[in-house]
């Protein structure tokens, strides 16, 4: 018996209508920061002499998360609001996404292998630019959810500090 296949969404045209209540959006948000979406192979799939051809099928990134964990990791960092009876979810994919970045297990910063070395981007210098791209979201949510203004996200670590990954707890889930 086979494990069943876990579930990956990714919709872009979620991205079209922003709604920081829409857990969909949320997470399609997420995975086009962390660019966990499928990509598919150009050409096609030979299925004999004198067959038609059969398009490639879609492939997830390696370490791609299912939604199930994506869900469970925006559900961290939502805010919540009461009005009357009713609670009302918002969603910060911005923050999850960076959460999830620095705290990934396979990011590496640079790396040699048989003579020949590799180096990526500083990672709170990618961090940075989805946490300041997020503010504009921030400024969609209700008043009393929106972050204190000049709060400023710390994210580089000091040059005499080893690196941890992370992003600090402060004020509005930040």
């Amino acid at each position: 018996m086979t494990a069943p296949t876990p579930l990956r969404t990714y919709d872009e045209g979620l991205l079209d209508a922003i709604s920081l209540t829409s857990r969909d959006f949320a997470r399609t948000w997420v995975r086009m920061l962390l660019r966990d979406r499928p990509e598919v192979d150009r050409g096609s799939v030979p299925l004999g002499p004198g067959q038609p051809l059969r398009p490639r099928e879609p492939t997830w990134p390696e370490f791609s998360r299912t939604d199930q964990e994506l869900n469970a990791a925006l559900a961290l960092d939502a805010l919540t609001l009461t009005v009357g009876n009713e609670v009302r979810v918002y969603y910060r994919p911005h923050i999850t996404a960076a959460r999830l970045y620095l705290g990934d297990p396979n990011l590496w910063k640079s790396r040699a292998v048989d003579g020949s070395s590799e180096s990526r981007r500083d990672s709170t210098e990618i961090v940075g630019a989805w946490l300041a791209q997020g503010a504009g979201l921030d400024k969609l949510l209700p008043l009393e959810l929106q972050p204190p203004p000049g709060l400023e996200v710390e994210i580089t670590p000091a040059a005499d500090e080893p690196y941890s990954p992370g992003i600090p707890l402060q004020i509005g889930g930040l």
